[in-house]
Parts: structure tokens; C-alpha cells; sequence
């Protein structure tokens, strides 16, 4: 990799730590210094121990997943491929912490992981407790019917007195919620999907 020059300074370090961890915020102005005084803490740890621990949900493919590998399983995709790269780049090594979507924000505030990558999305709400880096992957939110059913489902409308799941704590849980509100439906409150 010579030749690269974001490689032979430290500055790609912290653009790196910066860009891609998501840091506690303690809920004090001014946020940037704080957000920044974080990251340091963060960096100066994983400096320290030599390991970032990653949080993740391993059940949203093609983000993170798990895969049967010459008969082992991994955890793989390509928020993975990136937090490789990324422990490789910072001279550390990578812990996957493996746990369910609806924890992952609150570990990465309890300090149990350095940070999270994990296909989260941004909202304001996320965003007073957690710092978040650019959005680096923009993916459609999809409604999802089986097959036979694939012309019952035009519009809206259509989903009066109809069961809808979304998996909890997501973007999509709210969604639900609100078209089920809308069409006086059920929405299901565990389970993935």
C-alpha cells in the first residue's frame, strides 16, 4: 500500500475512527466538543486494550449474516468486510460482539462495544444519544407478501385488518406501526421480519 497518503499519516486514523464509530453522547452543549472528546476516549481505549469490539445484529443480509464455511460458521457481509479493514488499518484487532438489533444502541452507550456497525438509520431520536457517520449505503424499505397474495396487495388500503411485522427497534417497527394505525390492523410486536 506505499504511496497511498492517507495511509502514512496518522490523519486517516481519526477520520477513520471519526467516520465510522458511533460515540455516546452525554447530552451536553456543545455536542460536536463532546462527540469529539468521546471519539478521543474511544480511541485512546481501543489503543489500550489493542482490540475493537464491533456491535452487531448478524440477521440483515447482505450487511451482516451468519454463513456455513467449509462446515464453520461465520459472520459475514459487507459491514463486516469494512470492520476488517478498518482493525487491520488501525493496527488492532477485531472482537465481533454478536447480539439482538434492539440492544445494540444501548450497548454502545453502556461501553460494552467501541462501536456499532450495523446498518442502523439515522433518526433525530438516535442521533441526541449517538453519533452517526454519513450514510454509506442507502437501501429501499420493501413490503414483503407471499407469493398468492401478490395481487391482493395494491395500495394501502389493502392492508385493513391485515397482520404486519417488522422486526423491533427498527425503522421499519415504526413504519409499521403507523400504516397499521392507518388501516386499523395488527402489528406484531416480536419475532423478526
Amino acid at each position: 500500500m506505499q504511496g497511498q497518503p492517507w495511509i502514512k499519516g496518522k490523519g486517516w486514523l481519526w477520520a477513520a475512527i471519526i467516520t465510522l464509530c458511533v460515540v455516546v453522547d452525554a447530552w451536553m452543549a456543545p455536542v460536536h466538543n463532546l462527540h469529539a472528546a468521546t471519539a478521543d476516549a474511544t480511541w485512546a481505549k481501543i489503543k489500550r486494550t489493542g482490540v475493537m469490539r464491533v456491535g452487531l445484529s448478524p440477521d440483515y443480509a447482505p450487511y451482516e449474516f451468519h454463513s456455513t464455511i467449509g462446515g464453520k460458521d461465520h459472520i459475514i457481509g459487507f459491514d463486516v468486510t469494512m470492520d476488517k479493514l478498518l482493525a487491520q488499518r488501525l493496527g488492532v484487532k477485531l472482537k465481533l460482539v454478536e447480539m439482538s438489533n434492539d440492544a445494540l444502541l444501548s450497548a454502545l452507550e453502556s461501553g460494552k462495544v467501541d462501536l456499532v456497525v450495523s446498518g442502523i438509520t439515522p433518526t433525530a431520536e438516535r442521533e441526541k444519544k449517538v453519533d452517526f457517520t454519513d450514510v454509506y449505503f442507502n437501501d429501499p424499505n420493501v413490503v414483503l407478501v407471499q407469493k398468492q397474495d401478490r395481487n391482493k396487495y395494491r395500495s394501502l388500503n389493502d392492508f385493513h385488518g391485515a397482520k404486519i411485522g417488522a422486526q423491533i427497534t427498527t425503522i421499519q417497527e415504526g413504519q409499521a406501526k403507523k400504516v397499521s394505525a392507518w388501516c386499523h390492523g395488527h402489528v406484531t410486536e416480536k419475532g423478526d421480519g
